[in-house]
């Protein structure tokens, strides 16, 4: 892979910058889909996971999911993915390494969360009611619109 890359949009640059930054940082819809799979997060769903309006871009890796049943201590999440809301699980697809889970959230959007396969068949988890977590540091701001 190339030190520096370029991502041209209708024949024109959307963005530049080194790989982890296009991953990681990509200012439009259009970037973010074309390098990777991404939520694309506004209106309710927004609201009600990051506590703001606006239209936001976050990985399947960073979304937290754990039972919508709280543990012994009373909590589901870890304590840095203070937004969360809840959703039932509506696809599983299994990748090798990782499973990606598809996630209808009651506020009607749709959110894509990856996890490592450590053990068990995932392909159970269909149909499973979830909390839904995602750390406010590990979402990023988009730009424009999409025409992806």
């Amino acid at each position: 892979m190339s030190d520096r890359i370029a991502v041209f949009h209708d024949g024109r640059i959307a963005q530049t910058g080194t790989p982890a930054e296009i991953y990681q940082n990509p200012q439009t819809e259009f970037v973010a889909g074309f390098v990777g799979t991404s939520t694309v997060l506004t209106g309710r769903a927004a609201v009600e996971l990051l506590g703001r309006d606006g239209r936001f871009m976050v990985r399947p890796e960073r979304v937290r999911l754990s039972s919508a049943a709280p543990d012994a201590k009373g909590s589901t999440l870890p304590a840095d993915a203070r937004e969360r809301t809840a959703g039932t699980i509506a696809e599983v697809v299994y990748l090798g390494a990782t499973t990606r889970y598809l996630i209808d959230l009651d506020t009607g959007a749709r959110v894509t969360a990856s996890e490592p396969n450590t053990s068990g068949d995932a392909a159970q988890r269909r149909g499973e009611r979830v909390l839904v977590a995602i750390n406010p540091d590990d979402v990023v701001p988009l730009e424009g619109t999409s025409d992806a």
